[in-house]
């Protein structure tokens, strides 16, 4: 098949042009390429605080919110759009780094508070020095006009990424099968691996 007469990748026609899902194509590959460095950049805030990404990630979402009021596990992970039970492991994590307390909390005493402790929050405050400059660069291109836009449209992409992956999961299992050969298969060594199992 000609790769010209391949159906377009977008079933939305507002998002193809005369027909062709080449400008849309661009538009992702140029998404993810910013969202690597976003991932990139987020991991880097972290290792210098000798956290994963996903950690910083976390201790950010409990500094923001403090601020309103008692913290809990469901309310972090509804922020981060991450599982209960994934934030909890983490914040373990942050617990026995002396960067997270856990307190009763003043609601509900079956449940808890998440809050930065004073070790947490000179961390951070330093670590402004190094993410203003750095974030200013990362969005350097935007205007103010650019970035209410852009922090609107964002939102909205949020509940289509969770809509599109329960998608794919219906029609991996219901039609996967019946267009591609999901069998289990058994990786075939390279050359290279091969000359390094027999050089053993």
């Amino acid at each position: 098949m000609d790769g010209s007469q391949m159906r377009a990748t977008i079933a939305k026609e507002e998002l193809l042009t005369d027909g062709s899902d080449s400008e849309f194509r661009e538009f992702i590959h140029n998404l993810l390429a910013v969202v690597v460095r976003m991932n990139d950049v987020r991991a880097g805030y972290g290792s210098l605080l000798g956290l994963s990404g996903t950690g910083f990630a976390i201790l950010v979402s409990i500094l923001q919110q403090q601020k309103l009021g008692d913290v809990g596990i469901n309310q972090v992970a509804a922020h981060l759009h991450l599982s209960g039970s994934f934030v909890t492991t983490e914040v373990v994590k942050l617990v026995d780094a002396d960067l997270v307390e856990k307190t009763e909390n003043s609601y509900d005493r079956r449940r808890v508070s998440l809050t930065l402790t004073p070790k947490a929050l000179s961390q951070l405050d330093a670590l402004t020095e190094i993410q203003g400059p750095v974030n200013a660069a990362l969005f350097g291109s935007l205007t103010r006009k650019d970035f209410e836009q852009l922090s609107r449209i964002v939102e909205r992409l949020v509940p289509c990424g969770d809509e599109a992956l329960m998608l794919f999961d219906y029609l991996r299992k219901t039609r996967g099968k019946e267009l591609f050969d999901l069998a289990p298969r058994t990786p075939r060594p390279s050359r290279q691996r091969g000359r390094a199992y027999s050089a053993g």
